[in-house]
């Protein structure tokens, strides 16, 4: 793992920094890339690890195997502040880890295939849908952890997406980085503004990003944007990605009530299968709830 200076650890949703990070454990070895992320994060910001094994009801205890890894993470990296391993008893994977998070947990999980044919969904994506934390998810192509590079919102106009937003910021703001926002534009917009302009309009592709940059400046000066065509949003994502200094992609999918949101959702699946660093996931519910400060003060 790259030796980092410590930060304080990010306001992953508002008023309240993370203060752990789970990762969940499998009887295979698939989990060896969200540990490696997860301890790079403990360390960076200086929050406690968790290690969580989920058993079904007819599966075998893992118990000894998940405190023997937690030990092996302890002694290979001394600078984390706490390392804890657990066993929860569940019905489902997800509702497990359900149980073990707060609203401050970062739950950091690896897979290999997001997305899943026919009717078999991935652990990834049940997690998604049932896990209320901010999840990290690492996919099969992921370099280890960088501490350097931009964070990348993707926006699609939507409010729904532009919940990242305040992740985003709080991610670069704590590593003194720059964020870019991101902007896919389709054939069909891009046709729709050609039509407009020649009726007079004055319209630009890139007015909608350009206008949230410029709000963001106000408070923070290191934002910048830009925009990228193609009618495929993820392979448009990981081209752009691929020639930028991205070091993360932060995006919002959608709650279990709102399934057809176009930029979110399957998209951040494919996106985690597709490049070479980890995407951060806001539920938009939890992304705008009303947290009171840790000094319990309701906010203005």
């Amino acid at each position: 793992m790259t030796a980092v200076h410590p930060v304080t650890a990010p306001s992953l949703i508002p008023y309240r920094a993370v203060s752990e990070i789970i990762v969940p454990v499998t009887a295979t070895d698939l989990h060896d890339r969200g540990v490696r992320d997860g301890a790079a994060y403990a360390a960076a910001w200086g929050v406690p690890i968790r290690l969580i094994h989920v058993r079904l009801a007819d599966d075998e205890s893992l118990a000894a195997e998940v405190e023997r890894l937690g030990a092996m993470l302890h002694a290979r990296h001394p600078e984390l502040i706490g390392v804890t391993s657990e066993e929860i008893v569940a019905d489902t994977i997800e509702d497990g880890i359900e149980q073990a998070t707060t609203d401050t947990s970062l739950v950091v999980v690896a897979t290999d295939r997001a997305r899943r044919e026919a009717t078999t969904q991935s652990i990834a994506a049940r997690m998604l849908r049932t896990v209320h934390s901010v999840m990290l998810l690492v996919g099969p192509h992921n370099e280890p952890p960088r501490f350097d590079g931009h964070i990348l919102v993707l926006l699609d106009g939507s409010e729904r997406a532009e919940r990242a937003i305040d992740p985003a910021l709080a991610l670069a703001n704590a590593h003194d980085t720059q964020l870019r926002l991101l902007n896919v534009v389709s054939p069909i917009t891009t046709a729709h503004v050609a039509k407009l302009r020649e009726e007079g309009e004055s319209v630009s592709e890139s007015g909608y990003i350009r206008s949230v940059a410029t709000r963001l400046r106000e408070d923070s000066g290191n934002v910048h944007w830009g925009i990228t065509h193609g009618e495929d949003v993820a392979q448009s994502v990981a081209h752009f990605v691929d020639h930028h200094d991205v070091r993360m992609v932060v995006a919002a999918t959608h709650g279990a009530s709102d399934r057809q949101a176009p930029m979110l959702g399957s998209t951040c699946l494919e996106l985690v299968e597709r490049l070479p660093v980890p995407v951060l996931v806001v539920r938009p519910e939890l992304a705008t709830e009303e947290l009171a400060p840790e000094g319990g003060e309701t906010p203005s």
